[in-house]
């Protein structure tokens, strides 16, 4: 499938702030793992195929919007009838509607969302339109063409999948434990490979480390090293399938004090050496 921001397989900008596309056919879709630094969105409209996000394979059917983040490892292995989709890509930009602060506070996009969402039939036909106005005005670019008019269809879908995401989980008042966590999480997305210990982000959250255990625990089951170790961990599985780089180098990308203590943790979380990980791949 083309479009019209280029995938940028090396990780790396492109200069495209923004990118529509439509896609319809019978040829299957299979793309190379990669990440970039760009939002992207997918509305599959008809078939039905197999989508892998960070290690994990998730079946996608017809009405379904998949949502990609910054940095998620990612490719399709899709073996379609007749399908078609919409396709968009963006990036942030503190000059336009869609700012970091915008997009930031959409649960689509948060570290523990899924990836997939289920378009309910009610909804279709307006997001379908949605979708299709955006692509329409894109490719028709007139002289009266505005970045700022097409910037904002693409946020009116960002926020009426916001709508139905809450709707889907019928959302209630976040309670304090509640919101504790989710700015734990918060912290986390943005900190993790400089901060390792639970006491600097009890610290950010102005609460003691056993009230922030305690209450992490008691909210996702899992314990506020276990979170910092599991987003470690998906970073470094990245690193290792994603880029060429020795495992000394991603040591220090990601504030180990040396390569030997970050082949250990690695081993330890995986039962598995950094260079074994990567020889086997996604299968690993």
């Amino acid at each position: 499938m083309t479009s019209l921001l280029p995938y940028s397989d090396d990780y790396t900008d492109d200069s495209s702030a923004f990118a529509l596309h439509i896609h319809a056919g019978t040829k299957p879709i299979h793309r190379d793992i990669h990440r970039h630094r760009y939002y992207e969105l997918f509305y599959l409209l008809n078939g039905y195929g197999r989508y892998f996000n960070d290690f994990k394979w998730y079946d996608v059917e017809a009405e379904t919007l998949i949502i990609i983040k910054p940095g998620n490892l990612h490719t399709w292995v899709a073996e379609w009838g007749q399908f078609e989709l919409f396709f968009i890509g963006f990036r942030i930009a503190a000059s336009s509607s869609l700012t970091a602060d915008f997009v930031s506070k959409l649960g689509i996009f948060k570290l523990d969302a899924s990836p997939l969402l289920a378009i309910p039939s009610d909804q279709q036909p307006f997001l379908r339109n949605l979708f299709s106005d955006a692509y329409s005005y894109y490719s028709n670019q007139t002289p009266y063409f505005n970045d700022e008019v097409l910037l904002n269809y693409i946020r009116l879908i960002l926020l009426q999948s916001e709508t139905i995401r809450e709707t889907q989980q019928k959302k209630v008042v976040l309670s304090v434990a509640q919101k504790l966590t989710q700015d734990y999480f918060a912290l986390v997305e943005t900190s993790f490979a400089e901060r390792k210990q639970v006491q600097d982000y009890a610290e950010l959250l102005g609460v003691t480390s056993n009230h922030l255990v305690r209450t992490v625990r008691t909210v996702t089951g899992r314990t506020p090293k276990q979170i910092i170790d599991d987003r470690l961990l998906l970073e470094a599985k990245r690193l290792l399938i994603h880029t060429i780089e020795p495992a000394s180098t991603i040591s220090q990308m990601l504030s180990f004090p040396s390569a030997t203590k970050f082949g250990r943790w690695f081993k330890n979380q995986t039962q598995l050496s950094p260079g074994d990980f990567r020889e086997k791949g996604i299968d690993a």
